[in-house]
């Protein structure tokens, strides 16, 4: 059984290079997950034409036991199914066992925090703004901190967006922003600066 194997995942191996045009670290992970799935089927005398779902759920729970990390075992669930689809494409096998099996869900990590020593040096910097792109990029993290705002939200903003705000005629979809100004007109007032020299800038233009 394991010589049957180990040919077809050769086969498989050679599919993807040629067909997929993975590179040689992808086509080599797959050979190491496959290799192993093999080696554990030999182990448990099990056949990988006559298994179903179960047995793939013994094999995650075995990885899960030997304390793999939860990204290599989606990986090796991942490489067993992508083999098993291609082995039912190709008319080798009648139905694919791992069709219904989903891995482990991912931790996401908790994102880290910016002490308040770091945001007051980020505020700080830099000391001497001397040039338009300066101020601005002062204005937009200054923004950004007085009301918590996503970065995305922050670069959608158009300039009428912000008299808005100030001036509390803005959309109602800003209200949150406009709630949170208050904050840059007293000790971040660099968003107030900002705009005060695009208005003298048009004025001199006009």
């Amino acid at each position: 059984m394991t010589a049957d194997v180990n040919a077809l995942i050769d086969r498989f191996l050679l599919m993807l290079k040629a067909q997929r045009n993975l590179s040689e670290h992808s086509i080599r992970a797959y050979a190491i997950d496959l290799t192993q799935f093999a080696a554990w089927l030999e182990k448990e005398q099990l056949a990988f034409d006559a298994i179903d779902h179960r047995i793939i759920r013994r094999y995650l729970a075995n990885l899960t036991a030997a304390q793999y990390a939860r990204s290599t075992i989606n990986r090796r669930l991942s490489s067993t199914k992508t083999f098993y689809r291609w082995l039912v494409s190709t008319g080798q096998l009648a139905a694919d066992p791992t069709s219904v099996i989903s891995g482990p869900k991912q931790m996401r990590a908790l994102p880290k925090l910016v002490r308040h020593d770091e945001l007051e040096r980020l505020l700080e910097e830099p000391k001497e703004v001397e040039t338009p792109a300066e101020l601005r990029d002062r204005a937009l993290i200054e923004l950004i901190y007085a009301t918590g705002a996503r970065i995305s939200e922050v670069s959608s903003l158009k300039v009428g967006d912000i008299f808005g705000l100030l001036t509390h005629t803005a959309p109602e979809d800003f209200s949150f922003f406009s709630s949170s100004l208050s904050i840059t007109r007293g000790r971040y007032p660099s968003v107030i600066f900002y705009l005060t020299c695009l208005i003298q800038c048009a004025a001199s233009m006009a």
